[in-house]
């Protein structure tokens, strides 16, 4: 009776944090349509790397940044992937074509902004956005004689660098500061409407320049101008990344009509070939749209106490974004193991014990050794089942050794402890299957057994 009131308490108390939960946009149950002329707002999303495995978040860098940044996720997929999605300073409007926009201007690049911009560039990492719940990707033709004239690779590089030529003289560095964006549309002849199908983009460095004195509302760029449909060219002066350097964010917008429907449009994403998202990413693409199209609500009830330890907890570690980042991820972890400890407990109130099969002695006899009997044969059919885990932790190592790139040791303890966590729950999970199946099996054979 304890034990039912313990568990209707904590079922109260869980209903009382309910204005902690959000409600989730869920992708391919009402899709946007959207008019001419329609905002679009484009958000930003982590700095993924495949040499480290560790994400940043946006604004770790010294890019332009709104006045409010806010966290914009719009589906528990998106959550249980780890993305990180914020606003920003990227508007477009349906199907209205925009040259050289400006964003914002660096005057002066500090040392230590500097030096994380050579960091990411070092490290390969990848800038991500988000527009429609599409990520913008880079447009790669195929050559291997496919189907598929193209490939998409998501993301864009931060910049990039190339070696000099002359000895003792350092590595240049450089920023891809114009984003030249294509969004693809494909419009309803009947209703006039439109539904984005796909978000592509073409980085570039450039080194911006200007006539006159600085005026942001009415800036005189002469490396591109919109009222002189004037737009960049590949043979411009890249944009170098260096102490005390002014940088000038712009942006191209085209849009393209296109045959692809909406229902189709992350049929690209899921055949490419580029290992950024596959390997920097736990949860892939498809999984994602497994979790966003609803199978999700079954996970966020069993979550349900984890949330409640984000939602008190969060406000307590708003100093450090990426100790944020990994304390969420460690209280999600246990919030769950908690959670299906529970759930199982409540499960079995009230139930009886289970009874033996057959009617047994008290009194221990001894056993001919004939009979062949194992009286310990709990744990053997718990660890035999569950050592598969073994082969998974060393699959992973074996993966982690020839497919990766990680060179940084953070990552890889970040890496190797969870791959921990997950094969002790295969370990768990595999263990508690193989013990139950054994347990079933033997109370059949006992069950059969006639005694007079």
């Amino acid at each position: 009776m304890a034990r039912a009131r313990a568990c209707f308490l904590v079922a109260v108390v869980a209903l009382l944090f309910l204005p902690c939960l959000h409600a989730f946009y869920l992708p391919g149950v009402a899709p946007l349509d959207l008019n001419k002329g329609d905002d679009l707002l484009v958000k930003v999303n982590k700095l993924t790397s495949t040499k480290t495995q560790l994400p940043y978040v946006y604004y770790d860098l010294p890019y332009c940044k709104p006045n409010k940044i806010f966290a914009n996720a719009e589906n528990l997929g998106e959550v249980l992937r780890g993305d990180r999605i914020e606003n920003s300073l990227y508007k477009f409007r349906m199907r209205e074509n925009e040259l050289c926009k400006l964003v914002c201007r660096i005057e002066k690049l500090s040392t230590e902004e500097v030096k994380k911009f050579k960091e990411k560039i070092d490290d390969e990492y990848r800038v991500n956005m988000i527009l429609d719940n599409l990520p913008v990707a880079i447009k790669r033709e195929r050559h291997d004689g496919s189907v598929n004239a193209y490939f998409y690779d998501e993301g864009f590089p931060v910049g990039y660098k190339s070696k000099s030529s002359e000895t003792g003289k350092e590595d240049k560095y450089f920023l891809h500061n114009h984003l030249s964006f294509e969004v693809l549309f494909h419009l309803d002849p009947e209703t006039a409407t439109s539904r984005i199908v796909g978000f592509e983009v073409i980085p570039y460095s450039i080194n911006h320049e200007y006539d006159g004195p600085w005026d942001a509302s009415k800036p005189k760029l002469t490396t591109c101008n919109q009222n002189l449909k004037m737009s960049i060219a590949n043979n411009m002066l890249p944009q170098e990344v260096e102490g005390g350097q002014e940088i000038i964010f712009t942006y191209d917008v085209s849009f393209t009509e296109s045959n692809i429907k909406w229902a189709s449009r992350w049929d690209v994403y899921l055949n490419m070939d580029g290992c950024h998202d596959n390997d920097a990413n736990i949860v892939p693409r498809y999984c994602q749209r497994w979790l966003d199209d609803g199978h999700a609500a079954v996970m966020g009830l069993y979550g349900l106490v984890c949330w409640l330890f984000l939602c008190t907890t969060i406000q307590d570690v708003q100093g450090g974004r990426m100790e944020e980042e990994h304390f969420e991820d460690g209280i999600f972890i246990s919030g769950c193991c908690f959670c299906r400890l529970l759930y199982f407990e409540c499960l079995n109130l009230g139930k009886p014990a289970i009874e033996d099969p057959v009617r047994t002695n008290k009194i221990p006899r001894q056993v001919p050794e004939q009979a062949c009997e194992d009286y310990h044969w709990w744990w053997r059919s718990y660890l035999t089942s569950g050592s598969s885990a073994i082969y998974l932790l060393l699959y992973a190592s074996f993966y982690f050794f020839t497919k990766l790139e990680i060179t940084k040791l953070v990552s890889g303890l970040l890496y190797f402890g969870y791959m921990g966590i997950i094969s002790y729950c295969f370990f768990v999970l595999t263990g508690t299957i193989g013990f139950y199946a054994c347990f079933w099996f033997v109370r059949i054979i006992y069950a059969s057994v006639k005694i007079d």
